[in-house]
Formats: structure tokens, C-alpha cells, sequence
């Protein structure tokens, strides 16, 4: 990162400075006729620092989600007939062990409804564990949880996306029982 970043602001000086050639990598005919080829977008430095200080904020604060919150894990055999538990743990956790991406984590309540699988792994946020806990009992066993949201999950979940000429609401469909992994678990 630290010779990325160095690299950068060589090519910033090079650009403050009216260099014929900004970068050794783009042929001297391409930066003939235009200020400053190495930037397609235009950016002044200003602006590139702001961007730069932006990016960082966001990739910390996803950092931040991903040590706070918790989802519940389950781990499927492959023809998704058996599970077991691998654990309650936090997102970040449970990304580096199941090989997902951590932004498919982030998003599991908005874009999934709190519970989704990805790589033969069930995924349960928090907004849809704790609500059902306290609907069925804590004593409610791991194949039973899992049968039970399941028939009350929504697939795809109700969306509204909102855009400055009008409002599209997505129609939410129930999941037809035959693409529900939970009916044909064996909870052994």
C-alpha cells in the first residue's frame, strides 16, 4: 500500500508541475493536447484526497460491522440434506471460515431478509434470530428453527427503491415449498 501510495504522489507532483510525460506507462502522443492524462476523471488533488479519505472511512466502518455483528452459522452437506452447527459468531468471523464475501454478509438482512445461503452455509442475522427465539422458545431445537423461518421466509425480499421520478416496489413471492432446503433436513 505505502509504494501504491508513493507511486501516487510522485505522478501528483508530475501533474502540479505540467510534466510533458506524467506516467512512464502511458506513451508520450496520449498526453500530448490534454492537462492530465493520468487522471480520467479530472480530480484535483483536493478532491483526490477527499475521495481518498472517504474510501478509508467507509472500509473502516464495514470493518467496525463486521466485528459487532453476529450471525448463526449452519454448514450443509452437499446434497443439503443434513447440517450441522458451526457456531455464533461474528460476521467477519464467519466470512474467513466459510470463504464468503464480507459485503454478502453486511447485506444479509437488506437484500436477503436475514437469512440466506452461500457456499452450502445457512446464515442467520441477528434481526431474524432473536424475534423467532422469542416467538418459539429458547429451548426450540437447531431443525426446527431452521423449518420454521424458513415457512415464514420471503424470497425475494419486499424491496423499495426509491428514485427521483417514481417509487418501484418489487413484488414479494413466497418461496415455493419444493426450493426450501429446511423441509428435507435430518437434523442428525
Amino acid at each position: 500500500m505505502a509504494l501504491a501510495k508513493h507511486h501516487e504522489e510522485i505522478l501528483m507532483r508530475r501533474r502540479e508541475n505540467r510534466a510533458r510525460i506524467v506516467d512512464e506507462f502511458v506513451h508520450p502522443q496520449e498526453t500530448i493536447g490534454r492537462p492530465d492524462s493520468s487522471d480520467p476523471f479530472n480530480f484535483s488533488p483536493k478532491e483526490l484526497a477527499d475521495l481518498r479519505a472517504f474510501v478509508q472511512r467507509i472500509s473502516r466502518e464495514c470493518k467496525e460491522r463486521l466485528a459487532r455483528e453476529m450471525t448463526l452459522v449452519f454448514k450443509f452437506n452437499k446434497e443439503r440434506t443434513r447440517f450441522w452447527s458451526v457456531g455464533y459468531l461474528t460476521k467477519g468471523e464467519a466470512a474467513e471460515i466459510t470463504s464468503v464475501m464480507p459485503a454478502e454478509l453486511l447485506d444479509l438482512d437488506p437484500l436477503y431478509g436475514g437469512m440466506h445461503i452461500f457456499n452450502d452455509h445457512l446464515f442467520i442475522s441477528d434481526n431474524l434470530l432473536f424475534p423467532a427465539l422469542d416467538r418459539y422458545g429458547s429451548d426450540i431445537t437447531s431443525a426446527d428453527l431452521i423449518q420454521k423461518l424458513s415457512s415464514e421466509y420471503e424470497f425475494p425480499p419486499r424491496v423499495t427503491i426509491d428514485t427521483a421520478s417514481a417509487t418501484v416496489e418489487r413484488d414479494s413471492r413466497v418461496m415455493p415449498a419444493s426450493c426450501r432446503t429446511a423441509d428435507r433436513i435430518d437434523p442428525a
